[in-house]
């Protein structure tokens, strides 16, 4: 297809890319497209991978993806298995580089906020002290 539309020029199969030269790759591009059409979708990495990398992601709505994406903020979940809707939130973000830029910087905001390996460790103490607190009896912690 690509030598059929004669699009060599632009599109190009890198293969595999791993670690360090992932990150790197990543941080090339404008934004992040994935159409799973994957019915037991969780959470990618590499959602959070192109969102660390401060890139929009267009995704479908499956899994806990519409949860991880902020619609209209860090990027757009389209329905799935629809290729027009991809197509035309790839075109809006492409012809819109103010538009882009604000949601691959709302993107890493989310991903610095929510899922770090600090925001993990901060939301599984919180959850943890919580427990803790609720298990107790207000003798044992000092409450009347």
């Amino acid at each position: 297809m690509v030598a059929k539309l004669d699009l060599a020029e632009t599109v190009s199969f890198v293969g595999s890319v791993t670690g360090d030269k992932k990150a790197a790759f990543l941080r090339t591009g404008d934004l992040f497209v994935f159409p799973s059409m994957y019915r037991l979708e969780g959470q990618p990495l590499v959602i959070l991978e192109a969102m660390c990398a401060g890139l929009p992601v267009i995704a479908s709505d499956i899994g806990s993806l519409s949860e991880t994406i902020d619609d209209g903020i860090t990027g757009f979940i389209v329905p799935q298995n629809n290729p027009e809707a991809v197509c035309d939130r790839v075109l809006q973000l492409l012809r819109d580089p103010t538009l882009r830029q604000s949601m691959g910087k709302a993107a890493r905001a989310r991903y610095e906020q929510h899922y770090t390996s600090r925001a993990f460790a901060d939301r599984i103490e919180e959850a943890l002290l919580n427990t803790l607190e609720r298990g107790q009896s207000p003798e044992l912690n000092g409450r009347a």
